[in-house]
């Protein structure tokens, strides 16, 4: 039962990095000539020390069909790597398809590999106290929850340990695991703590009552009080010059529509090309008008709403003043043209 769920926790966190067949059907006589030639290549590099180009074999050759040797070499390649954990990965699958071959040769060679690894490779048990919402992630990937409170092989090194949920403090830890360790983490998170807000103090003078009251004793006096000075008048407020917030803004909309214009003028021109190209290849060509006509209704339009923008801009550039410099009054008339808008009037 122990090993059945190592090997369930070792494929869930493992299954990124382990090739598998994507294909649903037994693979064609050329496919595994082909993936024969591929391990043959692969073991040569491997005797070679060229671990990381054999690995590179082997996993196309995975996609075309798994055995218990292909299993092991992959295995013996990791573990060459350092690369531990994918080194007993490896090492456990080939041991179980073997052992449903009955391939005694690959039983016999994962034997003293596999035996050396699950000792050596360190452990680590997430014991998470859960609250909902909570996400716990090792280096960044995520412990799927069905594993916490389980033994998860890591590789020799530092680590770190994540706790997320909404509504609760954030939980890291940052451990050192050497060779053959196990170690437990204690994953739990605080609700976050709210602020109480700050009520005012109520008003000293109850709402309705004087706030000054007059005094007991009347204070007389036999000279006449002066006369009290008059407050300085107020300062006269700047005048500010007249707003182009408006001839700014249609300014810059002209610019959008005319730039829009010339875009989709040029994005037609590239779809007439396209479709002329295409033409002749086809008997009919009806379908590809469709897209340069729509770049030249969008590029018509860009036009001539830049042109209306860039009028109402003139006009609203031209009307700006003082009012100690009156301008005279101006008259505007816009109407649609043929090819755009015409502006007539007196700026």
């Amino acid at each position: 039962m122990k090993r059945a769920r190592l090997w369930l926790l070792l494929s869930i966190t493992l299954a990124s990095a382990a090739p598998h067949s994507a294909r649903a059907g037994d693979p064609s006589p050329q496919e595994v000539q082909l993936a024969r030639t591929l391990f043959e290549e692969g073991i040569k590099l491997e005797k070679g020390g060229n671990c990381p180009q054999a690995l590179e074999r082997y996993r196309r050759v995975a996609t075309v069909k798994s055995s218990p040797s292909l299993k092991y070499h992959t295995g013996f390649c990791h573990d060459q790597l350092h690369e531990e954990v994918l080194a007993l990965t490896y090492y456990q699958q080939a041991e179980v398809e073997a052992t449903q071959k009955q391939n005694q040769e690959v039983l016999a060679a994962v034997k003293a590999p596999l035996a050396r690894l699950a000792q050596r490779v360190p452990k680590l048990v997430p014991m998470v106290t859960e609250v909902p919402g909570l996400e716990v992630s090792i280096d960044g990937k995520p412990i799927p929850q069905g594993l916490w409170g389980l033994e998860i092989r890591v590789e020799v090194g530092r680590h770190t340990v994540e706790g997320k949920a909404v509504g609760y403090t954030a939980f890291s830890e940052t451990r050192e695991f050497a060779d053959a360790s196990r170690t437990e983490i204690k994953v739990s998170v605080a609700p976050v703590q709210q602020t109480p807000a700050v009520v005012p103090p109520p008003s000293a003078t109850p709402s309705g009552t004087a706030a000054a009251r007059p005094s007991a004793t009347p204070v007389s006096s036999s000279k006449p009080a002066p006369p009290a000075a008059a407050p300085p008048a107020p300062d006269k407020p700047e005048e500010k010059g007249p707003s182009h917030l408006n001839a700014i803004l249609a300014t810059g909309g002209a610019v959008v529509l005319v730039g829009g214009g010339v875009a989709s003028f040029v994005l037609a021109g590239s779809a007439a090309d396209d479709a002329k190209a295409a033409c002749l290849k086809q008997v009919s060509c009806d379908d590809k008008r469709g897209p340069v006509r729509t770049y030249d209704a969008l590029a018509l339009a860009g036009f001539i709403g830049g042109a209306g923008l860039g009028a109402i801009a003139v006009i609203l550039w031209s009307s700006g003043g003082t009012k100690d410099s009156p301008l005279p009054k101006r008259t505007t008339t816009i109407t649609p043209g043929p090819l755009g808008v015409i502006v007539k009037g007196t700026f």
